[in-house]
């Protein structure tokens, strides 16, 4: 199943089972034995290497919480939907 089809029956969750589909995210990444600050230190270099590489989507604040809901960028090549 894509990301994108997950993501849009997240969103049809009630508020109260969005919260535990959160706290369970969470939890599963607390519990990955991974050390969090290297995990978005790595994320961080992967998206500066995308933003030279011109694979980044450029756009502004603006745009990106138009109609009061957050867009989400995809990355060519940084973000796949096996891993979100």
């Amino acid at each position: 199943m894509s990301i994108d089809k997950i993501l849009k029956q997240a969103l049809n969750l009630k508020i109260e089972e969005r919260f535990i589909l959160l706290e369970s995210f969470i939890k599963s990444i607390d519990d990955s034995g991974q050390n969090l600050d290297d995990l978005w230190a790595e994320e961080a270099k992967k998206r500066l290497a995308a933003y030279r590489e011109g694979r980044w989507e450029d756009i502004s604040m603006e745009e990106m919480f138009k109609n009061g809901e957050m867009r989400v960028v995809r990355l060519k090549g940084v973000i796949n939907d096996d891993r979100h």
